[in-house]
This record gives structure tokens, sequence and C-alpha cells, in this order.
């Protein structure tokens, strides 16, 4: 057997000896191109997010420039639509003038045409006291249409009183009458709407006496009518008045002495200075 230790045999070379470090295997082809291909395809992913993050980026911009054409076309209609309002303001502040100015013109033209044209009646005391025909056949009392329309519904009330001067104290019972018309044309159109028409009523005198004729004409009594009337105009109106005559035999301005029907409240006035007169001449009578 031969021997490992024998001349013929050289011995080992140290440095001829494996490293006791771990050798790096070279990477085969393959390795390679899989690393390759890694390495392009994160590279393509960053690329794809970058451009991913630009496309947001425009977006953002785009919505951003939207949103500020939005709000200027938004402020332009605001302000247009003020605009607008404004106008329709003035336009409706002018139509309402307009309609307020054709609806004081109608009232004044339906007050005029009504004014010229309503039925009026008024009350009209035909006799004095004293007058023979009244002794004879009673006072009448009568209504007489002014207007150019028939009036309509016509009543009238009406009281009748002998009274002390100055007091105006009522003597006795008054007389009371009431008489109506459901129409009562008027005079100045008689043709178109048939014939004028008067309506009245009497308060009977029977019961006067000479005496109270005389204590009438020397201002110690007198006589009172007072009521209310009430009619239609022709204007959708009802018209509804009162009145108060007194029968009085007063001193004129001119020294005379005029007999008649005076409204209440002059008729007192009259009376009372009628009545200083003759106490200032006891003459006269």
């Amino acid at each position: 057997m031969p021997n490992e230790h024998s001349s013929d045999n050289p011995a080992p070379n140290p440095q001829a000896q494996p490293s006791s470090q771990t050798s790096v295997t070279p990477a085969t082809p393959h390795e390679g191109q899989v690393g390759a291909e890694n390495n392009s395809s994160t590279n393509r992913q960053q690329g794809v997010s970058q451009e991913l993050a630009r496309e947001f980026r425009w977006v953002e911009f785009a919505q951003i420039g939207s949103n500020v054409i939005l709000a200027i076309v938004a402020i332009v209609a605001v302000c247009i639509y003020n605009g607008q309002l404004h106008e329709m303001r003035k336009t409706s502040e002018a139509t309402r003038v307009a309609a307020d100015a054709a609806q004081s013109s109608a009232q004044l033209n339906w007050q005029i045409m009504r004014s010229a044209n309503a039925a009026a009646l008024a009350p009209r005391i035909g006799t004095n006291v004293a007058d023979p025909v009244a002794l004879a056949y009673g006072l009448s009392i009568s209504f007489n249409n002014g207007g150019k329309v028939p009036a309509k519904n016509f009543r009238c009330e009406a009281t009748m009183a002998r009274q002390t001067v100055p007091g105006y104290r009522t003597i006795g019972q008054a007389q009371r009458i009431v008489f109506s018309a459901d129409q009562v044309r008027p005079w100045v159109e008689a043709n178109s709407y048939g014939p004028a028409e008067t309506v009245s009523g009497k308060f009977d005198l029977g019961a006067f006496t000479d005496r109270d004729i005389q204590s009438i004409h020397e201002m110690q009594e007198t006589v009172e009518i007072q009521g209310t009337f009430q009619y239609g105009d022709g204007f959708q109106n009802i018209v509804k008045e009162s009145f108060c005559f007194l029968n009085l035999r007063v001193h004129s301005v001119a020294g005379n002495f005029n007999e008649g029907w005076f409204p209440c409240v002059e008729g007192k006035t009259f009376a009372n200075e009628t009545l200083r007169y003759r106490k200032q001449h006891p003459e006269t009578k």
C-alpha cells in the first residue's frame, strides 16, 4: 500500500486549500432577465402613478376653473337678475300708480255722473198754517224729483206739533204721518219716464183755532214740522236725510214782516231777532 506520507507524494500546498468564505454563485441568464423585468415593471408603475397624479391635478385644476367660471356666471346672473328685479319693481310701481289713477278717475267720473243725473228729492211745504186752504183741506208736505232718473222706494215719516216761542215746548199732541212711493219720476225728463210725480202727505189742521193762528202771528207760538225720508238715487245709493221747519212771522231787514217756513236753526235765530225788535218797538205788530 502506498504510503500517503512518502516522499514520492509531495505535501499539499497550503495555499491550494479551499477558502473558508462562501463563494457567490453567478446569476443565471434567466435570473437576470427576471430582475430586469421587475425593475421595468416598477418603473412602469411609477410612471403610471405619476401620470395619474398629473391627470388628477389637471382634473382638480379643471374643477377649480369650472367653479370659478360658475361663480363668475352666478355673479353675472345675480347682477342681471337684480337689474331685472329693479326694472320689474319700477314697472310694477308705475303700473300700480297708473291703476290707482285709473281707479280715481273712474270714481271721479262716477261721482260727476251721479251728481249730474242722480235722483234728488227735497221737502216742500206748500202754504202757511194760517192759509184758508190749509185750514180747510190740510197742510201738505210734498217731494219732487229734481234729478234725471227716477227715485226708487221713497218713504217719509213726519210729525207736526205746536210749540211755544221762545221756549219751543210742545203744546198738545204731535201729529204723525207716513207716506211712500215705489218710484218718483223726475221733472227734467218727464217725457222719457212718463209724467213727473209729486209725492205728498197732509197734516190735519182742523183742531187749530183762530186764537192759535193769532198766537202764531204775535210770535207767541209756532208750528214745527220735522221728519226723515229716504230713497234710492238710481246709482246704487240709498239717500237718507232729515228736515225740520218752523212756521214764523219774522221781522225783515227792510222793516217788514215775512211769514213762512224757515229751517229750524235759522228760524230760531230770526225769531229771537224779531222778539228783540218788538221789545224795542212795542208799537210793532
